[in-house]
C-alpha cells in the first residue's frame, strides 16, 4: 500500500498559514444560498450543545468494483491530502473548545469512501490524535478487507469504551454479494467479508452490516436474509449482544430510476410482496422460538404500532468534508453533479467564518426536517402509513424539476416506484403484527 508520510511532513510546515486563510465561497444555487449568509450573527448567548456528526471522504478509490456502486466512473481515485486532515482536526478541537457557543460536545467522525481503509495515515492520525478524549467518537463504513489492519488501533481505543468505535460492513448476503461485489481482480468477495464479520464478533467489536438489494435480485431477498440469519446466530454464539439484522436498501439510483417503468414495478412488486411473506413468516417463527428478529424493516413484533418514520438528517448537525476540503450537507452529494448547490464552505475558512456556516446551515435544515410552515409536508407523503422509508434526498434533488432548493430536496414525487415498495412492505408488517395480536389475545372467561 502506498503510504503518504512524505505528504505529511512536506505540508505540515504550511498548516499555520493556511489555516489563517479564508477560502472564497463558490457557485451555488441561489435559492440555497441562505444557508451559509456571511452577514447573519452568531448570538454568544445561544447554547447548542449536543453531537456532531462530520463525515470525511478519506478516499476517491477502492479495492472492490462492484457492480451498482454509484462512484464508479465519477473520478480518479485521489485520497484527502494530509493538510486537509490537519485542518479537519485543528477544526474539531476549536469546536470542542469553543465555549463562547458552545456548539458541541461531542464528535462523531465518520470514515467514508471510495473505501475508507485505503487511507491507514488519515484514520490513524485523526483517531490517535483524539483517541483520549471520550468526547469523540469514531464510525467506519468499510468492505472489511483491509480491516485487520486497524485491530491495534480499535483495541486502543476500545480500552476506555468499547462502544467509541463502530464498524459498519457492507454484505448483501452471500449470493447477492457474490453477484455484485467482486475484487479489482473479477474475484467474488463473499466469503471473504463473511469471515470477516465473524472475527469482528469473537472481539467483541460495536459492528453493523448494511446490505443493498437491487431489483434484478428482488427474487434473492429471502435468500440473502436466511444467510443473514445464520451469520447473525453464529455471531451471537461468541456473546449475547453480536447478533446482527439484515437492513438491506432498495436502489434508488438515478440509473434505476431511468430504467423502471409501469409494467416493470408491478412485476417486481409481486416478486417483493412473496419474498416479504416469506420473510415475515420467518421472523414469525423465530418470534414464537424467543430469538431475535432480524429483519429490521418489521422490528420488534411485539410492539403494536409501526416504526416511526425518520426524516433525512442531511445538514443538521451532520456535515461532510471531501477529498479536498469542501464543506457538504451529507455524503450523498459527494458524487452527484449538482454538488456545488449542496456546498456549504470550506475547512479553512477561519474559525468563526467556518462556524458560522455550520449553524445557519443547521437552522435552514432544521427547519426543513422540523417540517413547519417552512416548507409543509410533501403532498405525496400526507397520509402514508410506510413504516419505513430510504430515499436518499440527494437523489431526489437530481431527479427533481423544482426550482427551490428546499423543495426540490424534499421532492418525492419524482420516485412513485419507490413508494409503492415500502407502502407495500408496510401492508405485509402490519398483516403480521395483526396475526401477533391476535395470537397473543387473552380471551377471559366465565
Amino acid at each position: 500500500m502506498k503510504t503518504q508520510l512524505a505528504d505529511w511532513c512536506q505540508h505540515t510546515q504550511s498548516l499555520d498559514i493556511l489555516s489563517n486563510i479564508e477560502m472564497p465561497m463558490q457557485e451555488r444555487c441561489p435559492s440555497h444560498s441562505t444557508i451559509i449568509d456571511e452577514n447573519s450573527n452568531i448570538n454568544d448567548n445561544d447554547s447548542y450543545g449536543g453531537s456532531f456528526n462530520l463525515d470525511l471522504e478519506l478516499t476517491q478509490d477502492c479495492n472492490y468494483a462492484c457492480k451498482y456502486c454509484i462512484e464508479r466512473g465519477y473520478f480518479e481515485p485521489k485520497w484527502m491530502h494530509p493538510h486537509i486532515v490537519e485542518e479537519v482536526i485543528r477544526k474539531a478541537s476549536f469546536l470542542l473548545s469553543d465555549k463562547s457557543n458552545n456548539y458541541c460536545d461531542s464528535i462523531s467522525f465518520g470514515y467514508w469512501g471510495g473505501e475508507p481503509t485505503l487511507n491507514s495515515d488519515a484514520i490513524n492520525r485523526i483517531t490517535r490524535y483524539f483517541l483520549k478524549d471520550n468526547r469523540v467518537t469514531f464510525n467506519i463504513f468499510t468492505n472489511s478487507r483491509l480491516l485487520s489492519d486497524y485491530y491495534d488501533l480499535i483495541e486502543e481505543v476500545n480500552r476506555d469504551s468499547v462502544s467509541r468505535f463502530n464498524i459498519q460492513v457492507s454484505y448483501d448476503g452471500l449470493d447477492i454479494h457474490n453477484t455484485n461485489r467482486m475484487d479489482r481482480a473479477g474475484k467474488t468477495t463473499g466469503e471473504e467479508v463473511r469471515n470477516n464479520i465473524i472475527e469482528l464478533a469473537k472481539k467483541n467489536y460495536m459492528f453493523h452490516i448494511k446490505s443493498t438489494l437491487t431489483f434484478k435480485d428482488m427474487h434473492k431477498m429471502y435468500d440473502s436474509y436466511m444467510d443473514i440469519c445464520d451469520l447473525s446466530d453464529e455471531c451471537r454464539s461468541y456473546g449475547q449482544n453480536h447478533w446482527i439484522d439484515y437492513t438491506p436498501t432498495i436502489d434508488y439510483s438515478i440509473l434505476t430510476y431511468n430504467k423502471l417503468n409501469d409494467a416493470a414495478v408491478d412485476i417486481l412488486l409481486k416478486i417483493f410482496e412473496e419474498q416479504l411473506i416469506k420473510i415475515g413468516n420467518n421472523e414469525y417463527k423465530r418470534y414464537k422460538l424467543g430469538l431475535p428478529t432480524i429483519f429490521s424493516w418489521f422490528g420488534d413484533l411485539s410492539e403494536p404500532s409501526c416504526t416511526v418514520r425518520k426524516k433525512c438528517c442531511a445538514g443538521y448537525r451532520y456535515k461532510c468534508v471531501n477529498y479536498d476540503g469542501d464543506l457538504l450537507v451529507c455524503h450523498g452529494c459527494l458524487f452527484s453533479p449538482h454538488r456545488k448547490d449542496h456546498y456549504l464552505g470550506h475547512i479553512f475558512n477561519k474559525n468563526k467564518v467556518f462556524l458560522k456556516h455550520l449553524i445557519n446551515s443547521d437552522n435552514f435544515f432544521n427547519a426543513i426536517n422540523k417540517g413547519d410552515t417552512y416548507i409543509p409536508e410533501p403532498n405525496e407523503c400526507k397520509g402514508c402509513d410506510a413504516s419505513i422509508c430510504y430515499c436518499c434526498n440527494a437523489i431526489k434533488y437530481e431527479i427533481s424539476n423544482k426550482k427551490e432548493y428546499i423543495r426540490r430536496w424534499w421532492d418525492s414525487s419524482n420516485q412513485p416506484f419507490l413508494c409503492r415498495f415500502y407502502k407495500m412492505a408496510s401492508n405485509v408488517l402490519a398483516s403480521l403484527k395483526l396475526k401477533v395480536k391476535i395470537e397473543n389475545f387473552d380471551i377471559p372467561h366465565g
